[in-house]
């Protein structure tokens, strides 16, 4: 009789260790992007913005998004930070992304004007997350 939970414990036991390896070794599907949390994407660029800055802290976001118009993620917006000289320079558009990083006193007004298009410009008026 004692050899009745040995058993169901080795079966058990045998079960869950099958199930363990089956699970690690099973390839994670390809097709389907991981959902994008808007808000710790624009936590984390805004992060990086301000590390590009001479002065960080004094970064001020607005009518910041995340926009995928163009397939990857970037963040669109409006910045306004201390510039060289301790002296703000006035709410500008922004364009940041894994390959573009872009800041409206920085960039040509009609490369501006074209890649906001191309990239952040939506049908209703920037509703795409804005906050």
């Amino acid at each position: 009789m004692r050899s009745t939970p040995i058993i169901v414990t080795a079966v058990l036991v045998s079960f869950f260790a099958f199930l363990f390896v089956h699970a690690s070794s099973a390839p994670r599907p390809l097709s389907s992007p991981a959902p994008l949390d808007t808000a710790r994407h624009l936590a984390a660029e805004e992060a990086k913005i301000r590390q590009a800055l001479i002065d960080p802290e004094s970064a001020r976001f607005r009518n910041d998004f995340v926009s995928r118009k163009d397939g990857e993620p970037v963040v669109c917006g409006e910045i306004n930070y201390k510039n060289s000289l301790s002296g703000y320079i006035g709410y500008q558009r922004f364009i940041w992304g894994r390959d573009v990083r872009l800041f409206g006193i920085e960039t040509d007004a009609d490369e501006m004007a074209r890649q906001w298009e191309a990239r952040c410009a939506t049908m209703s008026c920037d509703a795409s997350g804005g906050r």
